[in-house]
């Protein structure tokens, strides 16, 4: 059987780890001209590390980020809302919860796959699928054919368009910026932060190496001219309101910090497959990330399908199996994740005050079993 996986990123790469670990011929086509991830930190909850003890890779991992005892949800001033505490999920399931540095996975998804298996600066510019082959034409203009293809080209998936799908994104209703700085000394290295404002928040993620992922976000419309060409200062000044780790953190950047900034969207219409292209990660499913589960659902999406392309009959039935394995999971967490983010993004003064102090009313690790539960199921 001959694959090619199209996209080098974490859903692409977690995908040919998986797939040449079965003995599949693979090949990945990435755009760019280096295998380079793009962002800056982000959080790998229970789920993730599950599939990347699959891969092998999980030692590796943690070794290179930062165990998190417990994500702390805070309100503007830092008094605790609520508590997913990952230390009680960790003893329950056997996998931590990792702060990392996105470069630093990465490098670990891409170790040990062969250098020749992977074409960079290499496009589609067509796609047909004819008597149960998938034939493209590369940019250098050779026409190539394939048992299946494997698209993981991101949210806004040039191969899916090719395709003919039509899928439509959801605007978040919020914009965010994303930066990695050195960690404050006085703050615990297992100790992630997320503070809730009034339309606004505020994320610390620890990473490892001493270093610190940012995040936050403020209400805004789409493509928000104004945000989109915001400068360090102006930056400061709009997240101001916060308490004094916040603050004090603000006050150190330096007008050379980079400020990765991006509006957040969603999938309307979840795109798993379309015959012998098979979609995977944001390709498909593309979520806001206030679960913290973007690259947990790449990791799960590349398991799956291996999983399936193992044990069915053909690859038309793994593909229909991957799709109804899939497909009702990644809805969930994309929809629990859209709701969590408008919560988290009211305004309202008196709407913010019940929020926070429903939360607040919640038993101890109701929160934490709920997403326990929720994250192992796949």
């Amino acid at each position: 059987m001959k694959i090619v996986i199209v996209g080098g990123g974490i859903a692409g790469l977690a995908a040919m780890q998986s797939l040449v670990k079965a003995g599949y011929q693979v090949n990945l086509i990435e755009k760019s001209p280096h295998l380079r991830a793009q962002g800056a930190g982000l959080m790998l909850g229970i789920n993730a590390m599950k599939v990347l003890e699959s891969l092998r890779l999980s030692d590796e991992v943690i070794n290179s980020g930062q165990s998190l005892a417990a994500i702390n949800i805070v309100d503007a001033a830092g008094v605790l809302i609520g508590k997913s505490d990952n230390a009680w999920m960790e003893v329950k399931t056997g996998y931590k919860t990792i702060g990392i540095d996105r470069g630093a996975l990465h490098n670990l998804l891409s170790k040990g796959l062969v250098p020749g298996d992977i074409r960079l600066n290499a496009t589609i510019s067509s796609l047909v699928q004819r008597s149960k082959k998938v034939i493209i034409t590369v940019n250098d203009g050779k026409n190539e054919e394939y048992d299946l293809l494997i698209a993981a080209d991101g949210v806004h998936s040039s191969t899916r368009l090719l395709t003919g799908d039509t899928s439509q994104l959801r605007h978040s209703g919020y914009t965010c910026w994303r930066f990695v700085v050195d960690k404050p000394s006085l703050m615990e290295s297992g100790q992630s932060y997320e503070y809730w404002g009034r339309g606004k928040r505020f994320g610390l993620v620890p990473i490892g190496g001493n270093r610190l992922y940012c995040f936050a976000t403020v209400n805004a419309s789409v493509a928000n001219c104004h945000y989109k060409n915001i400068d360090v200062d102006e930056f400061k000044a709009l997240f101001s309101g916060f308490d004094g780790t916040v603050t004090n953190l603000l006050k150190g950047l330096s007008d050379d910090v980079r400020l990765i900034h991006d509006d957040l969207n969603d999938q309307i219409a979840l795109c798993m497959q379309q015959g012998r292209v098979v979609f995977l990660g944001d390709a498909a499913h593309a979520a806001t990330p206030n679960m913290g589960q973007g690259a947990a659902m790449a990791l799960e999406d590349a398991a799956v399908l291996s999983e399936c392309l193992a044990v069915e009959k053909s690859i038309d039935d793994a593909v229909l199996a991957y799709e109804r394995r899939r497909a009702p999971r990644v809805k969930t967490i994309r929809n629990r994740s859209y709701m969590i983010g408008k919560i988290a993004q009211w305004e309202s003064p008196l709407a913010c005050r019940l929020r926070n102090a429903l939360l607040r009313m919640m038993p101890p690790n109701v929160l934490s079993k709920d997403l326990c539960d929720l994250l192992l199921k796949y």
